[in-house]
């Protein structure tokens, strides 16, 4: 696996060499994805961090079982199925469920709207509403 710097590609102070190891000792999930769920969302009480983030990463894998990715990012997590969302919603309360569905995962959303308009080249990519899911994990 060759990996090739670009400007802003990686975080800050963190060498190509870096990154491609954390990534081997996560694979198949982002480093990324793992440093949230451990750091971020691990420092709710209600959330355990080692069962928490196995419990979340297992829902996320089920979710994407029928879908042929390489790796498993944040924009990976499917906040429309109900299990991934009630697992993070017990978390930080329900009052963020209609926040979800308002600006993610209704079928009039923001990053729905999104969607449709970047046009027919990125149809089916759905990049607004993956960025909105980064975005939400990261959030927290």
């Amino acid at each position: 696996m060759e990996y090739t710097e670009r400007e802003g590609s990686l975080p800050p102070g963190i060498q190509p060499s870096e990154y491609r190891d954390r990534f081997m000792e996560s694979y198949p999930f982002m480093p990324e994805v793992l440093d949230i769920l451990y750091h971020r969302w691990g420092s709710y009480p209600t959330f355990q961090r080692t069962r928490g983030v196995l419990r979340l990463l297992s829902l996320i894998i089920d979710s994407l079982k029928e879908k042929n990715r390489p790796y498993v990012s944040l924009s990976d997590f499917d906040l429309s199925s109900q299990e991934i969302r009630q697992e993070l919603l017990k978390h930080i309360g329900p009052e963020y469920n209609s926040v979800l569905g308002q600006d993610i995962t209704d079928t009039d959303a923001g990053s729905k709207k999104v969607d449709v308009s970047l046009g027919n080249a990125y149809r089916g990519l759905n990049l607004g509403s993956r960025a909105a899911a980064a975005l939400f994990l990261y959030s927290f």
